[in-house]
């Protein structure tokens, strides 16, 4: 992954922890296609900027606070 995609993803990252998932909508593709790899349910598929915010929404559920820690960015394209 490219340092510039590297830092687009922390800032994106970061705005969902700041404003919410609806923050980055405007960079993404009306019909994405978002897979959220969740350790209790396995991979979870959602599609359009709905499927997105619900996504966030799921994920966030049951949490007072809620937010990011990034170690590393991995490219699934070249991890493999």
């Amino acid at each position: 992954m490219s340092q510039e995609n590297v830092e687009r993803v922390r800032a994106a990252l970061l705005l969902v922890e700041r404003e919410g998932p609806e923050a980055i909508l405007g960079n993404l593709d009306p019909d994405i296609e978002w897979i959220a790899d969740r350790s209790d349910m396995g991979q979870v598929v959602c599609w359009g900027h709905e499927g997105v915010v619900r996504s966030f929404a799921e994920l966030s559920e049951g949490f007072e606070d809620f937010g990011f820690e990034t170690d590393r960015l991995i490219d699934p394209v070249t991890a493999s």
